[in-house]
């Protein structure tokens, strides 16, 4: 069954000439050398790396002027996404078309997933919050342990060396007002950022409920740094964020949830240099705390749901680097996960174990990367992970990237420890999801332009799906085997008028029982972007499509979700020097589309907004 779509592959394609054809005067961009630290927990340049990764800084954020942070990844390649309403929804983001509770995010080093659902909800992180995201696709359990089977997410909260205050307006009855402040006291500096936002949404069910969904959304952030000596200093996260939201309930239960999201995390550095090898410690303690509570106004509070997760983390990583170019990385992390809920789970505590070892071998033309971490998990079998990956320099402009790991899930507390009910159960017999990976990535770079071409195959064992028995109880069961195969091309050009950005993915992620794509991923992707000055003016564009997916029904059983495209546009202007005026459209053509079966998206919207800098 087809879901309606207005648009055409003709009216597609006069969009993407478009768009091509963009050009105006500019002054070119200089590339920047680009510093990680996600693959492999300690800094290297973004050119030597050995793995696929992508950066996203506070001035990309300040030109896309995302609405929400999905805005600001929807531009990756290898990325998919679902959303089932507006911010405040649930939303779902698959990276090479893993699962979405296949990719580790983490907040300044801090893991943020539910331990009940294993997902993270990123869109209650606003963009306001972020200085930059690193990106790292492909599996990274070797250096961070479960989840990172498709790839990491770390986000990294915001840094000012000034104070800026902006207010937005713009559709659905959308308000914003943000500030961002910086203090210095002696050789350190915090920044303090606070957003508040509220809208009155759109109707999220097409089905149910025929109404306005919206939001209320604060959040709070406090980062710092102090330099104790040269060799010695100390840094600290505190990080809030509160959402209230309307949904549709097709069974006219709850409609309205309540989320709460709590990080916080102190952390010492030390460096010394011993026997002519530099050594750089951290030494971490945080915590985060996931809330959230669903209800319905007028009803009595006995059916409201309550998950809260609640997780103590503490970490050791050291780093030395030698002379002879050869570095060695060692760290132990350990998780004590607490959840409280409404529901009387069997279980409600468990501990996690993790220790590592990293090493790195540079030469003039070839590198070396090796990566092995043992996970003890409470009641659960022990995992042990690897990463091998090489790179050689076949030209000055061009090298070619190998690698090979594996990664594993840890089964969820629903999996787990779900109390036994009339039609549901958890399972505590239930395995880790596994997998392999492969890669081969072709680079490319002169001058102004960067290229690069990813081969990838990913096959993951021992899924978890809720099965049905004989008397219809639904228990999670290693059941399920996914082969995953694709390709991804980019490209990065600094011309003279501006920049272009422009990449393709191919994704095959197909259940091995049924030889079927799995549901709500894209086996097609296109994306461009233009980014350019005019007069005083920055201009940004950007073109995504997205193929048609699958999604499933109860009732209609497995259906087509036809492709769709978008066409974004932002700019802004100052007025003076410390004030500018800013604004955005989101799809400016106004493109109906699902990315879940039933559920809206938004149409055209724009967003007007006022910046003032001190």
């Amino acid at each position: 069954m087809n879901v309606n779509n207005k648009k055409t592959y003709v009216s597609r394609a006069i969009q993407t000439a478009l768009l091509t054809c963009i050009s105006t005067a500019a002054i070119a961009e200089d590339k920047i050398e680009t510093i990680t630290v996600t693959a492999n927990r300690s800094e290297q340049t973004i050119d030597s790396s050995l793995s696929s990764q992508y950066v996203i800084t506070r001035s990309d954020i300040d030109k896309i002027q995302p609405h929400s942070i999905l805005d600001l990844l929807k531009n990756v390649a290898g990325f998919d996404f679902t959303q089932q309403g507006s911010i405040g929804q649930q939303s779902s983001v698959f990276v090479r078309g893993a699962n979405s509770n296949h990719t580790l995010v983490l907040l300044d080093g801090i893991r943020l997933s539910s331990a009940t659902l294993g997902t993270t909800e990123l869109q209650t992180i606003s963009p306001e919050q972020i200085e930059r995201i690193e990106i790292v696709k492909g599996p990274r359990a070797a250096i961070w342990g479960s989840d990172a089977i498709g790839g990491v997410i770390q986000i990294f909260t915001r840094k000012s060396t000034n104070t800026t205050i902006s207010l937005k307006t713009g559709s659905d009855g959308y308000q914003q007002a943000a500030i961002s402040a910086s203090l210095t006291h002696g050789d350190g500096r915090s920044t303090i950022t606070i957003n508040k936002e509220k809208s009155d949404g759109f109707d999220v069910l097409a089905s149910a409920e025929e109404d306005d969904d919206g939001y209320d959304y604060l959040s709070i952030a406090l980062k710092g740094q102090q330099s104790l000596s040269k060799q010695l200093a100390v840094d600290w996260l505190v990080q809030t964020n509160q959402n209230d939201s309307e949904y549709d309930n097709a069974y006219g239960g709850n409609n309205e949830a309540e989320t709460d999201n709590y990080a916080w995390l102190a952390r010492v550095s030390y460096e010394t240099k011993l026997s002519g090898m530099n050594n750089f410690t951290t030494v971490s303690f945080g915590q985060n705390k996931d809330s959230s509570r669903n209800f319905k106004l007028g009803s009595d509070p006995m059916f409201d749901s309550l998950f809260e997760t609640n997780r103590d983390q503490f970490s050791v990583v050291n780093h030395s680097a030698l002379n002879s170019g050869v570095s060695v990385t060692v760290g132990v992390d350990y998780n004590i996960e607490k959840i409280d809920s409404s529901t009387a789970f069997v279980n409600e505590e468990r501990n996690v174990l993790g220790v590592f070892a990293q090493t790195s071998l540079e030469q003039d033309s070839y590198d070396l990367e090796a990566a092995i971490r043992f996970d003890e998990v409470e009641d659960l079998d022990s995992e042990t992970s690897f990463n091998l990956s090489a790179g050689k320099e076949l030209t000055d402009t061009l090298r070619l990237v190998a690698s090979y790991g594996t990664g594993f899930k840890t089964p969820t507390f629903n999996d787990l420890y779900y109390p036994s009910g009339v039609y549901s159960s958890g399972n505590a017999d239930l395995k880790a999801e596994t997998s392999d990976s492969a890669e081969l990535i072709l680079q490319f770079q002169q001058d102004k332009l960067t290229a690069s071409v990813s081969l990838y195959k990913t096959n993951v064992e021992n899924l978890i799906q809720w099965q049905a028995d004989a008397n219809f109880v639904y228990k999670p069961q290693n059941i399920a085997k996914v082969n995953i195969q694709g390709i991804e091309a980019e490209a990065q050009y600094i011309a003279e008028y501006g920049t272009h950005n422009v990449n393709f993915s191919i994704n095959e992620s197909v259940d091995d029982a049924t030889d079927e794509q799995l549901i709500r991923r894209s086996k097609e992707h296109f994306n461009y972007s233009f980014s350019t000055t005019v007069g005083d003016a920055d201009v940004y564009v950007e073109y995504q499509y997205k193929g048609e997916s699958y999604d499933e029904d109860f009732v209609l059983g497995r259906l087509t979700l036809p492709s769709y495209s978008l066409l974004n546009l932002a700019a802004s202007y100052p007025i003076t020097d410390n004030l500018s005026v800013n604004g955005r459209v989101s799809n400016g053509l106004d493109e109906e589309y699902q990315s879940a079966y039933n559920y809206n998206t938004a149409g055209q919207k724009w967003y007007l907004g006022l910046t003032y800098s001190l």
